[in-house]
Formats: structure tokens, sequence, C-alpha cells
């Protein structure tokens, strides 16, 4: 199956810090393998699923010797956060 993802990044190159805005969404199509029989056990042990729609946000800001990004990602059934950073020396 296929993922569809789409996305985009503004960046504000001039700022001190520069700093990027993200937005997206994608498509999670429903990777369990499913009953099609229709036996009540089997149906219960393997239940149909559905598709989910995800929507990604995030924001990072690069310094001059470290960046810091962090971003969500928004579901139905599961969201999740993220953060990271980046120091270079």
């Amino acid at each position: 199956m296929d993922e569809l993802h789409l996305g985009g990044e503004y960046v504000f190159v001039r700022a001190t810090p520069v700093v990027a805005l993200r937005a997206g969404v994608w498509l999670d199509p429903d990777h369990q393998i499913r009953s099609k029989s229709n036996e009540p056990v089997s149906r219960a042990l393997q239940p149909p699923g559905e598709d989910q729609e995800h929507f990604t946000f995030g924001a990072g800001a690069a310094f001059r010797s470290f960046q810091v990004d962090v971003g969500v990602d928004l579901a139905d059934q599961v969201s999740a956060f993220s953060g990271s950073g980046i120091y270079s020396f």
C-alpha cells in the first residue's frame, strides 16, 4: 500500500535566529491483516480497520551553534510529539 504525504515549510531566513514553520498531511492506510470470514472468532481476532489521516505541524530555530526543532503528528487513534536539538562545536 502507498502512503501519500504532502508537506510544506516556510523559512524566515533574515530572522536571527533563522526560524522555520512546517505543516503537512498524510494518509496512513490500514496495514493490519484482516479476516474476510464471517466466523465470529476470526472477526473478533482480526476486526476491520480504517485508514487514518494525520495532520502535522512543526517549528524550528537555528542559532549560531545550536538548533532546536519540535513537531506534532495528530490523528484520531494515535498522536505523537517530537523534539530534537543539535549542538555544533
